[in-house]
Formats: C-alpha cells, structure tokens, sequence
C-alpha cells in the first residue's frame, strides 16, 4: 500500500469541532488526486488556523498559481476542488468533490433549538 494511498484513506473524511454549543461538521472528499500532510499523528490534535478552498477548473482555465504543477493536467481531469487545512500542521487536498454534513450526536448543539415563546415550533438561529 502506499504512502499516498493511506494518507488519502486517512483524509477522506475529518469531523471539524468549534465547541460545544456549534454541531460537529464532517468534510468528505472524493476521488483523490493529490494529498500532502504533516506528520498525520501531528494532525489530529492540531488546532486550526484557516481553511481554504480552491476551484480548479478544466483546461483550458487557469489554476491558482500555487496549484499548478500538483496534478498533472490534462483535457480529460475533470475540475476539482482544493481544500487547504492550516495551523500547526497543514493538509492540502485536491479532489473531484468535496461534501461538507453537519455530524449527527447527542450534545446540545446538535439538537433543534425550540423557543419556548412561539409555541414550541422549532427555531433555527
């Protein structure tokens, strides 16, 4: 197996947390092209800087300068997507999709917010 392949399998899919009061978001990437990382053990704990996502559309478009070169280009890839995890560590991604779900679980985050002033009907903020 490669080192490729196992840093994509461990990227596929990361849960994002803010904290207690906001939902667990999921990021889920398909289709790899391209995975750099730090030291994955490194990752996990790491807090997070800034995330970035990039467009990257067929030929005969322009990619960001920074993107060029990471994917061999051709008529056939299709556009992509780049996501870009910063802080302590770092995780660069380039996928044909990218799907962000808000994680189910059982903190009071996740759960509908009900105002008790409109009768009990369900209140998103």
């Amino acid at each position: 197996m490669s080192d490729a392949f196992e840093a994509g399998e461990a990227f596929r899919n990361r849960c994002l947390r803010v904290g207690p009061h906001k939902p667990d978001i999921m990021v889920s990437l398909t289709h790899l092209h391209y995975v750099d990382t730090a030291d994955p053990t490194e990752v996990w704990g790491s807090f997070i800087d800034e995330i970035l996502l990039d467009h990257l559309p067929r030929l005969p478009h322009a990619w960001p300068a920074d993107a060029t070169g990471l994917v061999e280009r051709s008529p056939e890839l299709p556009e992509l997507v780049r996501l870009r995890i910063v802080g302590p560590s770092h995780v660069d991604v380039i996928a044909f999709a990218l799907t962000v779900h808000t994680a189910m679980s059982d903190n009071e985050a996740s759960l509908p917010h009900v105002d008790e002033q409109s009768g009990g009907r369900t209140v998103s903020e």
